[in-house]
């Protein structure tokens, strides 16, 4: 990718996974443009920039299979069979969608994955299209693992269609204990062998393939508006002394006005109002605070030996 620019083609989210907060995107109201305005715009983007790939920053471009359908031939006949684009999707959208995206010129699909593990996907609300097709039990470092099917079948169609699909992943989500987050560390490695097999270890062709394999993780924040972030109100008090009306809604003093301005980078870890470290998860604090060390150091694998 040398020029690139991006473009919104759609608003909203049919979904509501309890982490996100689209306010601003729609809600679930979920709405998009034809393909055929996608296609006249992004001709001129060329004509004009002569660009090489557009980004979609969309929450979920994937919604409608016939709109995905019907870029082939639409993008073809406007001479953009040779554009690249990328978009994020859910994995389980990752089905025969992926190889129609594939053929109008998509070749990046970013993931929400956030979790591997099937009692923390229940818990972010992701549990029920993710966990639709059972698990697949996947052998990795000795030990045995289920991993949701939806998610390696994901994998796998994104190389069997040549897209690269980037798994985003939270760490430290409410409830979830160490072997929870092992699971989301084993799929991560998982990855990591799936797309270097047959590659020759110490290769610029292996390092390349294992790289591209996101092995970083956000930690689990409470965003206002969020279903986690009523989830743990109580200790956004003790922590923070946010307070909250009858209705529920946050007060918009100066401790809630600190609070969101901490906001800035989802993977640092918040200290509350005493400088103390934050743990929303059941993991003990030593542990929660060295797993983030082994990601912030790229040793994630030593978390599976914890």
């Amino acid at each position: 990718m040398k020029r690139s620019l991006t473009t919104v083609s759609s608003r909203g989210c049919p979904y509501a996974c309890a982490f996100c907060y689209r306010g601003a995107q729609g809600e679930r109201n979920y709405g998009m443009r034809s393909c055929e305005h996608i296609a006249k715009q992004i001709r001129g983007y060329v004509d004009n920039y002569n660009l090489d790939f557009i980004g979609f920053p969309d929450d979920n471009f994937a919604v409608d299979r016939r709109r995905i359908k019907r870029m082939i031939p639409v993008f073809k006949d406007c001479g953009l069979d040779k554009i690249r684009w990328g978009t994020h999707t859910r994995m389980d959208e990752a089905d025969e969608r992926i190889f129609d995206m594939s053929k109008s010129g998509c070749v990046y699909i970013g993931f929400g994955a956030e979790s591997a593990d099937p009692i923390t996907l229940k818990n972010m609300n992701k549990g029920g299209f993710i966990l639709k097709n059972g698990t697949t039990p996947t052998k990795i470092n000795g030990a045995t693992y289920e991993f949701p099917t939806t998610m390696v079948t994901a994998v796998k169609n994104c190389k069997l269609a040549n897209i690269h699909g980037n798994c985003t992943w939270i760490m430290a989500y409410p409830e979830e204990g160490l072997n929870n987050l092992k699971t989301s560390v084993a799929f991560i490695k998982w990855q990591q062998e799936f797309w270097t097999k047959g590659l020759i270890s110490g290769t610029a062709e292996y390092q390349t393939a294992y790289d591209s394999v996101n092995a970083k993780m956000f930690t689990a924040t409470a965003y206002p508006g969020t279903a986690m972030w009523r989830n743990v109100r109580s200790m956004l008090t003790d922590h923070f002394d946010i307070s909250f009306n009858h209705l529920g809604e946050p007060i918009c003093d100066e401790n809630f006005h600190q609070y969101v301005l901490e906001l800035d980078d989802a993977t640092k870890v918040l200290n509350d109002k005493n400088g103390n470290p934050v743990n929303f998860s059941n993991m003990p604090l030593d542990t929660f605070l060295q797993a983030r060390e082994y990601v912030d150091s790229n040793q994630i694998e030593k978390i599976l030996d914890m």
